[in-house]
C-alpha cells in the first residue's frame, strides 16, 4: 500500500485526489501521475485507488496499521478498530481510521476522521503500550516551516474502555438516521440529546471540519470554503430498547451529498485533566447517501434497512459491531428472500480524475462496463433501461453478467433477488470490467447510491413535503377529537399544542415526521423509544413495583405510568430502579379506533394545525411571535373544569381576495378557520361566500363575515331578522364596508366605513383596552401591539362604553374593537384584520374566539383550546 498526494496540481489533469493505493503483484498496472494519455503514455489503464479523501488538498502522507507492535500486545482504540489503516493528512492536520476489506478483486475501503490537529500531520505509528504517536511539522500548509523548523510528537492514548462507541452511521429513508454504538448506551448519557445534535450537509462537508485552521493556498480550496452548507432540522431522538442503536428522524436529505452529524460527548469530560490537551466534549461522524436499501422476509420476520454495499461479504465486514445488522445475518441464515435495491454510478470506472474548472485537450472513447455477479440461491435481477443481461443458474447457484454503455451523469437503477435455498445464508459478490481492460475489479462503495438519493437535488432549497396518500379523506379537526378523546386518550400522557400531559415526548413537532416512521412509533412504541422518557422498574420498599417515566420534582420522584396518572413517591421508599426494555405506551392503540378514526388522527399528528399563509411581499416587518407566558396571562381565570356547552351552528361568510399576498386573503382564512373551529366540540361550522343561504338565518347560532363589505336593503332584512331571533353577528376589518347603506349598516353595528370619507393606516398599532368596563372580550387586556391597519372616521355613533379597545391616531382615541347588543341579538367588530399574520396571532385569536363565542351568548373562554394550534407563539 501507498499513500498519493494529489499528483501535480497544476497541469489540468493532474490527478486531484489524495489517494491510498493497493499496489497489486498480478500484473503490470499503473498508478498516480502522470496519467494516460492518447499521444504521449497511450497504453497504461489508470488504476483506481482504494479509497479517495476529500474533500481536495488533504495531502495524504505517513501511515501505518492498526497491528501491535509486539506479539499478542495491544491495538489502538476499540477492537474493531484493529487491522485499520491510520492516515494523517498532512496540509489540514487530519486523522483518519480507514477500514479494509479484501475482496478477489481488490480492497474495498470505508473511512471515517477521528482527530483534527493545528499542525501539519506527517506520520504516525503505534507504540508498544498501544498508544498512537503522530509526526507533526510546524508552520502552515503545504510546506510547513521547512528543514530547520521545530516539529512536534504527539501521544494520543485510548483511555476509557467502558465508554459507548459509534460504530456505524447511516440514513434509513430519506427522513431517518441512525448511530450504532458497540455496546450499550445508558440513557443518561443521551439526556437532552434533540437540542444538542445538528446535522450539516453540503458537497464539501466533513465530520468535525469546523475544528480546521489550516487551508492550503489553492482556489478550490477557497471554493470548498465558500461553497453552501445547511443545516437539517432533527425532529427526534429515539433508542432502541437494546439500547445499542439511536434513531433520528430529520428533514429529508435533498441530495447525494456529504452529511456532518454531531452529537453530544455522552459523557466525555467538558475539561481536560491536567497534563492533557484540550477536546471537545462532542461526537463528530459523517455519511452520504452511499448504499443500498435492504428487505428480509421469512415466515416470521420481516427486516428493512440499509447495508454499504451490495457486496455481501463486505457489507458484513463493514457492519461488525451493529447491532441492527447482527440481527440480519442471524435471521438470514434460514429460509427466506433478501432484496436489494441501488443506483450505481458507472461513469469514467478506469478514467483519472481532473481537476475541477480544468479541460483536457483530448478525449478518451466512452466506456462499456460490464459487472459480474456471482449470488446463492435463486436470483432475479431488475435493471430497467439495461438490455445486456444473461444469468445462469442450478436453484442454489446464480451467476449472471450484465452490459451497459453508462450515460454521463445519470446513475443506473438495478435491484437483486435472491431466494434460498442456500447452505449459510445468501451470498452476492460483484465486481466489474470494461472493454478496454477484462481484469476484475471491486465496487468502491461511493459508486452504489440509494434508490432514493437525487444526484441533481438542488442541495439547501426548502423542499415541499406533500401530504401523504394515507391522508387522503383525513381530517385534522376530527382528529384532534380523536386524539382528545378518551377511546385514544393520547392527551393524558402527551402534550401537543401546548397542551396535554407530559409523561411522554411533545408530539407538535410530528409534522415534520414522515408516515411511516410515526405508524411504526404508534404500531410499535417500543421500537425506539427517546432517550429522556425511557421507562423504568421502579420497585418500592413494600415491594410494589410501578413502571413509568421518571423524574425527579422537589426532590421526590414523579413516576409517570401508562394510564396518563402520575404517582410521587419519597426516593427512600425505592428500593431498586432500571431501565424497562419496553414503552409504557400501548401498542393496541389503532384496534380501538375505526380505520377512518386512524386516519383523521394521523392527519392530526402529521399535518401543520390551521393557519394563514405567510406569504406576505411588503414592507411592514411580521411581528414576533409571541411568547407563551403572554398568551396563558390572557386565558387566566377560565372556568377550570370548563363551563358546559350547547351545540352550535357558526357560519363563516368569505368573498373575493381583493389585497395582496399577505393581505385580505378572505379565501384562505375562510379555510383555515373552518378547519379551526371545527376542532372545538359542539360546534358545526359552515361556509358561505359572499352571504349565507337563506336556511342558515334560521339555523345559525352566529356569522362571521370577512369580506369586502356590501349592504342593501335585502341584507338589512336578513340580519335584522337574525338578530331578531337571537343571532349573533361578527365583522372583520373591510367588512365593515357599508357600500350601498352607510347609515343603515351603522345603525345595525355601530360604526361603518364609507370609502370615500375614512381615514386608514398600515402599521404598528398600540392598542389600550376598556378596563372599567370589564367586558368579558376584554379580560386580562389592558394593552395589545399589533402590526395592522387602523379606520377612523367611520359613519355611525358608537355609545363610549360599547368600544373594547382603540388606537390613538391623530391625537384621537379610534375604536378598533367593539360590541353591541341589539335586540335579542349581538355584534361584535374588530377592525383588525388586514394581514393575514393577524390571524396568527394569539392574543388576537383570543379577542376574535371570545368575540365569536359572546355573540353566540356562549361562555367566552369556549374556544380557548383554539388559540394556540397554529398560532405564533415563541417555542
Amino acid at each position: 500500500f501507498c499513500s498519493d498526494q494529489e499528483g501535480a496540481t497544476w497541469l489540468p489533469n493532474g490527478n486531484p485526489f489524495d489517494e491510498l493505493l493497493h499496489i497489486k503483484r498480478d500484473s503490470v498496472r499503473h498508478y498516480g501521475f502522470p496519467p494516460r494519455h492518447p499521444k504521449y503514455l497511450p497504453d497504461v489503464i489508470d488504476e483506481p485507488s482504494t479509497f479517495d479523501y476529500g474533500p481536495q488538498h488533504q495531502s495524504t502522507c505517513g501511515f501505518c496499521f492498526n497491528e501491535p507492535v509486539t506479539k499478542d500486545g495491544p491495538t489502538f482504540g476499540p477492537k474493531v478498530w484493529a487491522g485499520d489503516v491510520f492516515m494523517t493528512g498532512e496540509s489540514r492536520g487530519k486523522l483518519y481510521r480507514t477500514k479494509l476489506v479484501k475482496t478477489d478483486a481488490g480492497y474495498v475501503a470505508k473511512n471515517h476522521l477521528f482527530a483534527s490537529l493545528n499542525m501539519l500531520t506527517i506520520d504516525c505509528c503505534l507504540s508498544p503500550d498501544g498508544s498512537l504517536v503522530v509526526a507533526c511539522h510546524s508552520g502552515g500548509p503545504d510546506w510547513g516551516s521547512g528543514p530547520t523548523g521545530k516539529g512536534k510528537l504527539y501521544k494520543i492514548s485510548y483511555t476509557d474502555n467502558e465508554h459507548p462507541q459509534p460504530v456505524l452511521v447511516y440514513p434509513v429513508g430519506p427522513r431517518e438516521v441512525r448511530v450504532e454504538f458497540d455496546r450499550v448506551v445508558d440513557p443518561q448519557l443521551l439526556r437532552d440529546v434533540l437540542n444538542q445534535t445538528k446535522l450539516t450537509a453540503g458537497k464539501f462537508v466533513r465530520a468535525g471540519d469546523r475544528f480546521e485552521v489550516l487551508w492550503p493556498g489553492y482556489a478550490m480550496v477557497q471554493a470548498e470554503k465558500a461553497a453552501p452548507r445547511f443545516n437539517v432540522p432533527v425532529r427526534s431522538a429515539q433508542l432502541t430498547p437494546d439500547r445499542r442503536t439511536l434513531v433520528l428522524a430529520t428533514d429529508p436529505l435533498q441530495g447525494a451529498v456529504h452529511y456532518a452529524l454531531t452529537l453530544p460527548g455522552m459523557g466525555r469530560p467538558a475539561k481536560e485533566a491536567k497534563g492533557e490537551l484540550r477536546q471537545h466534549a462532542q461526537i463528530d461522524l459523517d455519511f452520504d447517501l452511499s448504499g443500498c436499501e435492504v428487505t428480509w422476509k421469512d415466515d416470521k420476520t420481516t427486516w428493512t434497512g440499509w447495508l454499504p454495499s451490495l457486496d455481501l461479504a463486505i457489507a458484513r465486514r463493514l457492519t461488525e459491531g451493529s447491532a441492527t445488522h447482527d440481527a440480519l445475518w442471524k435471521v438470514s441464515n434460514d429460509a427466506g428472500g433478501l432484496t436489494l435495491k441501488t443506483q450505481l454510478n458507472l461513469n469514467a470506472m478506469l478514467r483519472p480524475g481532473v481537476q475541477p474548472g480544468s479541460k483536457i485537450d483530448f478525449e478518451l472513447p466512452a466506456e462499456n462496463v460490464t459487472l459480474r455477479f456471482t449470488a446463492s440461491g435463486s436470483t432475479k435481477v431488475a435493471a430497467p433501461g439495461i438490455g445486456g443481461l444473461s444469468i445462469e443458474g442450478n436453484g442454489s447457484r446464480s451467476t449472471g453478467i450484465i452490459n451497459t454503455s453508462p450515460k454521463p451523469g445519470q446513475p443506473t437503477a438495478i435491484g437483486f433477488q435472491i431466494d434460498s435455498p442456500w447452505l449459510d445464508g445468501p451470498k452476492l459478490s460483484i465486481t466489474y470490467f470494461t472493454e478496454e481492460d477484462n481484469r476484475s475489479r471491486a465496487f468502491s462503495l461511493h459508486r452504489a447510491l440509494l434508490p432514493w438519493a437525487d444526484t441533481k437535488a438542488d442541495v439547501g432549497k426548502p423542499v415541499a413535503l406533500t401530504r401523504p396518500p394515507e391522508l387522503d379523506g383525513g381530517s385534522w379537526a376530527r382528529g384532534r377529537k380523536v386524539y382528545f378523546g378518551e377511546q385514544a386518550a393520547c392527551f393524558k400522557c402527551h402534550t401537543v399544542h401546548a397542551q396535554g400531559g407530559d409523561i411522554g415526548p411533545d408530539l407538535t413537532n410530528l409534522i415534520h415526521r414522515d408516515y411511516g416512521s410515526v405508524m411504526r412509533d404508534i404500531t410499535q412504541p417500543s421500537f425506539a423509544i427517546n432517550p429522556d422518557f425511557l421507562p423504568q422498574l421502579v420497585t418500592m420498599n413494600d415491594d410494589r413495583v410501578l413502571t413509568g417515566v421518571v423524574r425527579t420534582v422537589g426532590g421526590k420522584l414523579h413516576i409517570g405510568g401508562a394510564d396518563g396518572k402520575t404517582t410521587v413517591a419519597d426516593k427512600a421508599d425505592v428500593a431498586s430502579m432500571k431501565p424497562s426494555p419496553l414503552s409504557i405506551m400501548p401498542d393496541d392503540l389503532l384496534k380501538k379506533l375505526a380505520p377512518e378514526q386512524t386516519r383523521d388522527l394521523l392527519t392530526f399528528l402529521l399535518t401543520p394545525a390551521p393557519s394563514m399563509p405567510a406569504d406576505y411581499a411588503g414592507t411592514e416587518r411580521r411581528p414576533r411571535p409571541r411568547a407563551l407566558a403572554e398568551v396563558n396571562a390572557a386565558l387566566a381565570g377560565a372556568p377550570n373544569p370548563p363551563e358546559k356547552t350547547r351545540p352550535i351552528r357558526v357560519v363563516l361568510v368569505a368573498g373575493a381576495k381583493d389585497h395582496g399576498k399577505g393581505e385580505h386573503d378572505y379565501p384562505a382564512w375562510l379555510k383555515a378557520w373552518s378547519e379551526l373551529l371545527a376542532a372545538a366540540d359542539n360546534i358545526e361550522v359552515v361556509t358561505a361566500m359572499e352571504w349565507p343561504a337563506k336556511e342558515e338565518f334560521q339555523k345559525a347560532e352566529a356569522m362571521v363575515f370577512y369580506q369586502r363589505g356590501s349592504w342593501d336593503a335585502k341584507r338589512a332584512a336578513d340580519i335584522d331578522a337574525f338578530l331578531e331571533r337571537g343571532g349573533g353577528v361578527t365583522y372583520l376589518h373591510w367588512a365593515v364596508d357599508g357600500r350601498g347603506d352607510v347609515p343603515g349598516f351603522a345603525k345595525r353595528i355601530g360604526l361603518a366605513v364609507d370609502s370615500a370619507k375614512i381615514k386608514f393606516r398600515h402599521g404598528p398599532l398600540d392598542l389600550a383596552f376598556n378596563t372599567e368596563a370589564k367586558h368579558p372580550i376584554a379580560r386580562n387586556f389592558d394593552k395589545l401591539k399589533l402590526v395592522d391597519e387602523s379606520y377612523w372616521q367611520l359613519t355611525g355613533e358608537l355609545p363610549k362604553d360599547r368600544a373594547l379597545g382603540w388606537a390613538t391616531e391623530e391625537k384621537e382615541p379610534r375604536p378598533l374593537f367593539w360590541s353591541l347588543e341589539q335586540g335579542k341579538g349581538r355584534v361584535f367588530v374588530s377592525v383588525p384584520g388586514h394581514y393575514s399574520w393577524t390571524f396568527d396571532d394569539p392574543l388576537f385569536r383570543v379577542l376574535l374566539l371570545r368575540g365569536i363565542a359572546w355573540t353566540a351568548k356562549e361562555p367566552v373562554d369556549r374556544f380557548n383550546e383554539l388559540v394556540l394550534p397554529g398560532a405564533d407563539v415563541a417555542k
